[in-house]
């Protein structure tokens, strides 16, 4: 049949077939869209950090809910749906209550006005979060992150980062997390344990 086909598509999906004599006629169908709503794919997680003192005793265990950074969702759709290069490791970090005024989520590693990381605890760089394969939608480690603190801070919550240089500016900020009861004190021989948990959800 020497004929083409069209829809269009705004509110309404519509389908017009166009004859080899040139006249374009409706087909007979009409689809309204206005109230169809798009699937969305949500992502984001939860911290759980453990504070043990320098006798083994637990000192505090509190949860801190993660916020996403917009550079994350898009480095998220960036390699999933566009194969872009994947982020080989992440790092986690620890952000200062001093000067701490809120996270936002424009944040990058490069300017986070907002906070600054804490440095004071063992090690040249930042540990690593490794999570183990993903099951019902969720990764999280198994092994805890720790931290061994070498000064007294006080510490407002946490990130994740690409980059394991501690204190340094370079990678991508995936999340941060402060704690929603304010912030905790940490001293000398204090060890941190950390379980991060990322939850990806479809609605």
């Amino acid at each position: 049949m020497d004929a083409s086909s069209a829809f269009c598509f705004i509110d309404a999906a519509s389908a017009q077939i166009l004859r080899a004599s040139g006249v374009l006629e409706d087909f007979g169908i009409t689809l309204d869209l206005t109230a169809l709503n798009p699937a969305t794919f949500g992502i984001g997680g939860t911290f759980r950090m453990r504070c043990i003192g320098p006798d083994g005793e637990e000192k505090w265990d509190e949860p801190l809910k993660n916020g996403v950074t917009t550079a994350a969702l898009g480095d998220v759709l960036n390699v999933y749906l566009r194969q872009q290069p994947q982020t080989p490791q992440w790092f986690m970090g620890i952000i200062d209550n001093a000067g701490f005024t809120g996270l936002a989520a424009g944040d990058s590693m490069a300017s986070h006005p907002g906070w600054s990381e804490v440095t004071a605890y063992v090690g040249e760089t930042r540990p690593s979060w490794s999570p183990n394969a993903a099951t019902a939608g969720s990764v999280s480690n198994t092994t805890t992150v720790d931290f061994a603190i070498n000064a007294a801070k006080v510490i407002k919550g946490l990130f994740i980062a690409s980059a394991s240089d501690k204190g340094g500016t370079a990678g991508l900020l995936f999340s941060t997390a402060a704690f929603s009861d304010g912030n905790k004190t940490v001293g000398a021989g204090d060890t941190l344990k950390v379980v991060y948990a990322v939850n990806a959800v479809a609605a």
